[in-house]
This record gives C-alpha cells, sequence and structure tokens, in this order.
C-alpha cells in the first residue's frame, strides 16, 4: 500500500495531487521510498507526475495532454506509478 504526505507550496497543505500543484513523500509498508511532484503546465496542455523510487534508483514521469490532473494522480495511485 502506498501512503503520501507533503504540501503545496503558497497555499495551505494539501494532501495528494488530485486537489493540484503538490509535491510530498509516499511510503510503502511504513518506509519512505521515494518522492513525486504534480504539477499542470497551462502552455504546454499537461497535467504530469514526476516521481523517484530510492529502491530500484528510478525517476519516472507520466502525463495527460487534457489538464486533468485528478485522473493521472488516480491512475497513478492504482498501478501506473511505483509497485513493488
Amino acid at each position: 500500500m502506498i501512503c503520501i504526505s507533503g504540501s503545496s507550496a503558497g497555499s495551505a497543505p494539501r494532501r495528494s495531487c488530485g486537489t493540484g500543484n503538490f509535491e510530498g513523500v509516499y511510503r510503502v509498508g511504513g518506509h519512505d521510498v521515494g518522492r513525486y511532484l504534480c504539477f499542470i503546465d497551462k502552455q504546454g496542455h499537461v497535467a504530469s507526475i514526476v516521481w523517484t523510487d530510492r529502491r530500484f534508483d528510478i525517476m519516472s514521469f507520466a502525463w495527460r495532454d487534457d489538464l486533468l490532473l485528478a485522473p493521472l494522480f488516480e491512475s497513478w495511485q492504482k498501478g501506473v506509478g511505483p509497485t513493488v
């Protein structure tokens, strides 16, 4: 199970990318395994998630070309993102 925590710069803390630009930590089995960043690039018309995973020494990304960050984040949580 992935547990996510973090904050959104310049505003009240948020709990996930589903509500807008966000940067945070995720944990697997209670261990901090990486970080992730979500953002919307309105000029480029993309919603993006970038994440790292120290267990595999990787940095990866996913994006949508419709500016919809919430559905991208939901897909990432369900399996597009890090898996063990």
